[in-house]
Formats: structure tokens, C-alpha cells, sequence
């Protein structure tokens, strides 16, 4: 009578197998959010790179009395930025003498869009100038504008650099 009343469990019940699938996915998803997206990251690097290269020609601009231009060139297939300094001997603007200035391309899984407000400045123009300008005027002004560099394959993965035309350039928040 005893051997018939006790049982002998063989296997896992139903339940016990779904509460170890249920912590399993649980536990996938938060390591999974943990772990930063290649892309994302990507994005955020080439971003704080440009941000501080912004930044600093924006102080140097400003040190050595001499105005600059951030230059970028989008294309269909890529995107690639250079620093211009204004040469008032000659009247145009130059590559950047600073080896920190030098140009630039975008990895091609990359793309920055630009957009500059209209100017009201007096430095000059580049005039014959393909792509884009943002300004750094000696006398600390600048150009107002916002950068997004995002994802080419991810758009809704991007990253918005803007400035006011006043303060230093910085990230933006939201979309």
C-alpha cells in the first residue's frame, strides 16, 4: 500500500516548464537592451567627433582672430567635411593650416544632413562651394544650425548636434 501512494516524479510539469521559459525570455530581453546597438554606437561616435571638432574651431576661431568654415559635401554615396580658414590676403577661403582641420569622410554607413540658417553676417560667403557652410567668425559669432547624423540603413537612429549662433555647439534632445 505504501509503494502505491507514493509517487515518482520523472519529468518537469507543464507549469514548471513554462515559468523557466518565462524567466529565460525575461532575462534574454534585459541583457539584450543592456548591450548597446552597433549602429547606435556608431552613430554617437562619429557625432561627439564632429561635435568636438565644432567646438574646438569655434575657440581657436576666436584665439587666433581668424574665421572659419565647416565644409561639408554630401553626396549620394557619401559625406565628407573639411574646415576652411578665410584668407583676407587673398580673399577666399583656404584648407585649414591645422592638421586638426584636415578633411574628413563619413564611414558609408553614415549620413549627416545639414541645415543652416541664413546668414546676417559679414565674413564672406563661399561662393563656387558645393554642399554646405556653418560659419565661425572670429568675433565669437557663428552660424545657427542643426546637424543630425544618423544610421543610412536606421534613420530613426540619428543624433542632432545645434547651435543657437550664440552658445557653443552641443547635443540636442528629442527627436
Amino acid at each position: 500500500m505504501a509503494a502505491s501512494s507514493v509517487r515518482r516524479q520523472l519529468g518537469f510539469t507543464l507549469i514548471e516548464i513554462l515559468v523557466v521559459i518565462v524567466l529565460v525570455t525575461i532575462t534574454l530581453s534585459v541583457a539584450a537592451l543592456a548591450v548597446p546597438d552597433g549602429k547606435q554606437q556608431h552613430v554617437q561616435q562619429e557625432a561627439q567627433r564632429l561635435l568636438a571638432l565644432i567646438n574646438h574651431a569655434e575657440r581657436m576661431a576666436v584665439i587666433e582672430n581668424r574665421n572659419y568654415a565647416l565644409h561639408l559635401a554630401v553626396g549620394n554615396e557619401s559625406v565628407e567635411y573639411d574646415f576652411l580658414e578665410y584668407d583676407a590676403a587673398g580673399q577666399n577661403w583656404i584648407a585649414a593650416t591645422n592638421p586638426a582641420f584636415r578633411a574628413r569622410q563619413v564611414a558609408k554607413d553614415i549620413t549627416i544632413m545639414v541645415d543652416v540658417a541664413p546668414e546676417e553676417t559679414s565674413h564672406p560667403t563661399m561662393k563656387d562651394s558645393s554642399g554646405s557652410a556653418i560659419y565661425l567668425d572670429a568675433s565669437g559669432t557663428r552660424s545657427r544650425y542643426q546637424i543630425r547624423v544618423s544610421a543610412k540603413a536606421a534613420p530613426e537612429i540619428s543624433t542632432r548636434i545645434v547651435s543657437d549662433g550664440v552658445k557653443n555647439a552641443a547635443f540636442a534632445s528629442g527627436a
